[in-house]
């Protein structure tokens, strides 16, 4: 339906908008004795007055016609004028009612619809989109219409100082900077120069910190791909194999820190030629697990067992009957299925070999931290 804001949009005057509003009354009137009652018969009842009809007109409708005729004599150009002057007051109403920013957003499309010729108009329409855009933090939208503002109109200054705070916030700063320097080259008045400046100083600020930060990332990805190059070199001369991994290592995170060098992934020693490795001690008769940081390829899993369990220390807490020593626990890792097995294998390992020597063996692929299991043998 019309309302009279939406009438006047269209290029009526107010004699028409009261012929138009007497003719629905008379219709009313017409039909005051059988009013419906329905939500379905209020819909179809309406659709039959032009002012609230949603519908295409029929051939030969003497009131749609009418209203047709009337909104078709008044030049696009107006037309588009009258329907951006509606999305004006549209869009400061939405700073009490934010239906209206999309009431706006409606109107200035309405306008660019009519496609009148004047190019200075359209920029403005365009540039007046953009502003609710942004307003709504469609910034890539705001864009988009400064952008065909700017078109039209070389020399629209707002549409240049729009498109430069949208940018700011989608993080384009350099491209917020060239906006920006573009419309200064325009010679805006001392407010709109102002506002550009403080534009161009902020996103000059912000382009020179995303530069340093982007920099540092790349020395950082530099140095994880030497490290890394290295890595694989080392464990291929070892004949390690690291495979994908099958554990959730989400608890052991908070051990690292790749800022300091520590990461989940194993370290070469280029001075003492020696792998460094992190190693999960599980022990699936409790469901606990020791976890060690820094694990020497060249130390044996004993000497750390010795270090965790008696006669050198007290027992565990979790290890309420006291059966896991030092001298009577075995060691085993896991591999794939083989055959027609739907479980994991498991492989005893002699615990006083050293880590690098078991990790060599073929059948083991390291689940990205070398894990193994430990079971007591007391009964």
């Amino acid at each position: 339906m019309f309302s009279r804001e939406e009438m006047r949009a269209m290029g009526l005057d107010e004699e028409e908008i009261e012929r138009l509003e007497k003719r629905n009354a008379e219709v009313l009137r017409e039909r005051g004795e059988a009013l419906p009652k329905t939500k379905e018969d209020i819909e179809r009842w309406l659709e039959d007055m032009p002012l609230f009809s949603q519908k295409a007109p029929e051939e030969g409708d003497k009131d749609f016609e009418a209203l047709q005729a009337m909104i078709q004599d008044v030049p696009p150009v107006e037309r588009a004028n009258a329907f951006k002057e509606s999305g004006n007051e549209a869009y400061k109403l939405g700073k009490t009612d934010k239906v209206r920013y999309q009431h706006a957003l409606i109107y200035y499309s309405q306008a660019l619809d009519m496609k009148c010729d004047d190019h200075n108009l359209n920029s403005q329409i365009h540039s007046n989109r953009a502003l609710v855009h942004m307003t709504m933090g469609s910034f890539g939208r705001c864009v988009a219409d400064c952008k065909q503002a700017i078109e039209l109109n070389p020399n629209n200054i707002k549409a240049y100082y729009r498109c430069a705070k949208a940018y700011q916030e989608l993080s384009r700063y350099g491209e917020a900077i060239d906006m920006a320097n573009k419309a200064l080259a325009l010679a805006p008045a001392a407010s709109e120069k102002k506002s550009l400046e403080t534009v161009l100083s902020e996103s000059a600020v912000q382009h020179k910190e995303q530069q340093e930060r982007e920099e540092k990332r790349k020395v950082e990805e530099e140095k994880i791909a030497a490290r890394r190059a290295v890595l694989d070199k080392e464990l291929k001369k070892r004949g390690v194999r690291l495979g994908p991994v099958i554990a959730d290592l989400s608890q052991y995170q908070a051990h690292f820190n790749d800022q300091d060098g520590s990461t989940m992934e194993p370290r070469y020693d280029a001075q003492h030629e020696e792998m460094h490795w992190p190693v999960i001690f599980l022990y699936p008769e409790y469901e606990q697990s020791d976890f060690i940081q820094d694990f020497s390829e060249l130390h044996r899993l004993q000497d750390h067992l010795n270090v965790m369990f008696p006669p050198a220390t007290p027992y565990a807490p979790w290890d309420t009957k006291q059966k896991y020593r030092a001298d009577n626990v075995k060691v085993y890792y896991e591999v794939a299925p083989k055959g027609g097995q739907t479980e994991r294998g498991k492989v005893y390992v002699n615990a006083n070999s050293s880590l690098g020597n078991i990790l060599s063996k073929k059948d083991y692929i390291v689940p990205g931290i070398p894990t193994f299991f430990v079971e007591s043998t007391a009964p």
